[in-house]
Formats: structure tokens, C-alpha cells, sequence
């Protein structure tokens, strides 16, 4: 035995190499090595402590050196309990099954509540979740646009094309198979959306007395059949905003109130000086926030959130490859491709704008 005040006592054993704390009572070993003297740890040959051996390997690798196709039933346990280690040899054990049968269990969805009630029955959940994507992924009806078109707000300032919101909305019967014509298309991916994809840019003072061209907020005049499609778009989305974003982000989701942030930021600064505590508060401020949005990153943030090809598709060609214009005192300039940013005034925007900020809040988390 060997004693270390400060640390604790190590015991050497036949078993094991053991650390006990100074306040606990060693216990009684079967059989102890005691250490060699001061010289022989110096000149002499080393005294070797007992080793546990290694798990045996499996006969098939330890004979022909590779798993025979046999094997793989015995490493099925083995890539269900995610141990890396354990696929490069030994054998399995109960341990791992029990890790393998627990996340079986932790990803296994029992019951569901919907609107109707909760859902237990293996095959109604099974078709209530193919009901829940399949609204997602659906062909554009005519209810759903009709519903989107006179969800749109109303006497509002006309886009490039001279025509309101209120011209649709008026002549919908007479309009209707032309509007599903160019959703179905737009479905199929085969519709040039670049030709109703450009708007002109507005600028509204932020401040009174605004003298520079940052305290104005540009506002982009868009088409209305344009404004149509990512309003049909942004409806869908909003059924999933909720759990794809970060219940931290308040604004701009159904259900969550911008206020939200503020009071809880004031009890969080009254709770800190109640306690009389030291605390730090970090307050970021996005200059243009919706000029500045990188669309590779925004459609990375996309994806990586489970998006079909077909949404990342849509949302590519609404988003991408705009055109532009800017409108200053009743003269309007030359237009131009924009290569990043979200435009507001698109029903979209704030949806999009809302993924890549959810991504600095889970970053602020894990720093």
C-alpha cells in the first residue's frame, strides 16, 4: 500500500488499481503487492502489475483476419448502440444491448396529439404523420391561393407591374385558371419566375431629420402575383415555424410575441439586482439585418433543417436572382442584380430571415 496525504491512498491489487479518499477506510485486500524497494525502482528489472485481458475476438477475425458475412447479425447490436469502438472487435455484451434497446425506445414515437386527439394506433400515426408532409409537399389547390390572396393586405403602395392587391381579389372568378396555371407550373419547376421576380426600392426615413443613407429603410416594391407565390409559401411555413425555431426568437411566428423578449430581459436584469450579483448583457444590432443575409448560408440553414429538394428548389428561385431598382424623389434608376439579402416587403422574408438568425441564438447557446 502505498499512502499520499493530500491526494488520497492508492491500493494495489490482484484485481485492480484502486484510489480511495483520506476521509474513507481502506478495505481489506485479499492479497497486496507491496512495492520495491527505492534502488530497484532505479537499477532493478520493474515488478509488472496484473493486466485484465482483452475480450477475444471474434473466431472469424482472429482466424481469417476479416468478418465472415455471418458476422454481421452479432455487429447489428453493436451499430445500434453508435459504440465505434466496439465495431473494430470484441464481442457484445448485455451492456450494449441495453444502450441499443434504450434508443429504440427513446426514438420511438408512441402516441401523438393532433386535432381530432391523441393517437396511439401504430397505423394512425403512421398516417397522420403521411398526412402532415404530404400538406407540406402538395400541389398548390385553388382554396389555398384563394385563401393567401385575400389574406393580403390591402391598399398598399403599387409594385412595377401598376397593379393592387385589390384588382385580383376583385376579378378572382374571372382570374382564377390562369392564377392555378401558373402555381401548377411553378410546382413542376418548370416556370420562369425571373420574369416576375423584380421589384423597385423605396426609402423611408427611420429617424426624423434622417441625413444619411443608413438611417433609411429600403422597402421593395414587388409584383403582386409575385408577392402571391411566397405568400402561398409563407402559410405553409408557418404550420412548422414553431418547431424549427428556436423558442427564443419571438418575432415573426405565429403564437410568439415580440414583447416576450422584452420582459423577460427585465426580469432577468431585476432578478440580478435583487441578489446583488454581477452580470453581463449583450446587446446586437443588426445594420440592414435583411440586406445582408447570405443566400448560400440561408439555403444551408434550410437543409440542414430537413427540407426536401423541391422546398429548397422554391425557395431558390423566389429568393435568388432578383432584379432591382431604386426610387428616390419620383426618379427611378436603372435596375441591377442583387446577390444576398431578403427584401422587405416580400411575405416571405421574415420566415427566411428567422433561419439564419435562429442560427446565431443556438451558437450564442453553445458558446
Amino acid at each position: 500500500m502505498m499512502d499520499f496525504t493530500e491526494a488520497g491512498s492508492w491500493r494495489i491489487s490482484e484485481r485492480s488499481l484502486t484510489r480511495f479518499p483520506p476521509h474513507l477506510p481502506l478495505p481489506q485486500p485479499s492479497k497486496t503487492i507491496s512495492p520495491p524497494p527505492h534502488s530497484a525502482l532505479r537499477s532493478g528489472p520493474s515488478v509488472p502489475l496484473p493486466q485484465r485481458p482483452w475480450p477475444p475476438l471474434c473466431p472469424c477475425v482472429a482466424s481469417a483476419g476479416s468478418c465472415e458475412p455471418h458476422h454481421h447479425r452479432r455487429l447489428l447490436p453493436a451499430q445500434r448502440s453508435h459504440q465505434k469502438w466496439l465495431l473494430e472487435g470484441g464481442c457484445n455484451s448485455k451492456y450494449f444491448h441495453r444502450i441499443a434497446n434504450g434508443r429504440k425506445r427513446k426514438n420511438t414515437i408512441f402516441s401523438l396529439e393532433a386535432e381530432s386527439g391523441n393517437i396511439s394506433d401504430p397505423k394512425m400515426l403512421l398516417q397522420h404523420a403521411i398526412d402532415y408532409y404530404r400538406a407540406l409537399f402538395r400541389p398548390f389547390s385553388e382554396d389555398e391561393v384563394s385563401f393567401a390572396l385575400f389574406a393580403m393586405e390591402t391598399n398598399k403602395a403599387l409594385g412595377p407591374d401598376g397593379l393592387p392587391i385589390e384588382f385580383f381579389q376583385a376579378r378572382w372568378e374571372f382570374m382564377k385558371l390562369d392564377i392555378m396555371y401558373l402555381f401548377h407550373e411553378f410546382h413542376k419547376g418548370s416556370l420562369d419566375i425571373h420574369g416576375l421576380n423584380y421589384g423597385v426600392i423605396t426609402l423611408l426615413p427611420k429617424i426624423s431629420d434622417a441625413c444619411k443613407i443608413q438611417q433609411f429603410r429600403p422597402i421593395c416594391l414587388l409584383n403582386c402575383l409575385y408577392k402571391l407565390v411566397t405568400k402561398v409559401l409563407s402559410i405553409r411555413l408557418d404550420s412548422v415555424m414553431h418547431k424549427l425555431i428556436s423558442i427564443h426568437q419571438n418575432a415573426f411566428i405565429g403564437g410568439r410575441y415580440i414583447v416576450d423578449g422584452i420582459l423577460s430581459l427585465h426580469e432577468i436584469m431585476h432578478e440580478v439586482k435583487r441578489q446583488n450579483t454581477t452580470g453581463i448583457f449583450l446587446k446586437l444590432d443588426f445594420e440592414k439585418a435583411y440586406d445582408k443575409v447570405d443566400w448560400a448560408f440561408l439555403l444551408s440553414c434550410i437543409e440542414v433543417r430537413g427540407f426536401c429538394s423541391n422546398w429548397i428548389s422554391w425557395i431558390s428561385k423566389v429568393l435568388c436572382n432578383g432584379t432591382v431598382c431604386v426610387k428616390m424623389n419620383d426618379m427611378i434608376g436603372s435596375y441591377f442584380q442583387s446577390f444576398k439579402g431578403v427584401r422587405q416587403g416580400d411575405p416571405l422574408s421574415s420566415s427566411l430571415f428567422n433561419f439564419a438568425a435562429d442560427c446565431l441564438t443556438r451558437m450564442i447557446f453553445i458558446a
